[in-house]
């Protein structure tokens, strides 16, 4: 089986937790790196200082609200970066603001996931997050 790597760009650890929570309850194997806002995405992206041997995401899920840097900020610097754009990017936040909506799809995020208020609809939706970019999905070969 080949390992599923995601990137998760969130900087709440509640968040963060229900999230890991989320995929073990729907028993699927992926390794989740974590990073906490905006400067540690670029970091872990770029594979720099604790990061230098850090896996390559395959997905990245990436929260508009952090610190230092936003969701939005991030977004563009992998859709602007030929290193990265190929990676699918999911946008799982809070916000049901159309206005955002409009900008992560503008900017080329690959979907766009308000955050499930229940365990239950979170695991629904990890599960189908695995089906779509690891299952259905062909993902570019780095």
């Amino acid at each position: 089986m080949v390992q599923k790597n995601l990137l998760l760009i969130e900087d709440s650890e509640s968040d963060v937790k229900l999230i890991q929570e989320a995929f073990d309850i729907a028993e699927i194997v992926v390794n989740i790196s974590v990073v906490s806002d905006g400067d540690k995405a670029i970091e872990y992206l770029n594979a720099e200082n604790e990061f230098k041997d850090s896996p390559r995401p395959e997905l990245i899920l990436l929260d508009l609200n952090l610190p230092k840097r936003s969701g939005h900020e991030i977004l563009k610097y992998c859709r602007n970066n030929d290193q990265f754009k190929h990676i699918p990017v999911v946008m799982l936040t809070t916000s049901d603001s159309q206005k955002d909506i409009n900008e992560c799809y503008h900017n080329q995020c690959s979907a766009y996931i308000v955050k499930p208020y229940s365990i239950s609809q979170l695991v629904k939706t990890v599960k189908e997050l695995d089906e779509l970019w690891f299952a259905v999905s062909k993902l570019l070969d780095r």
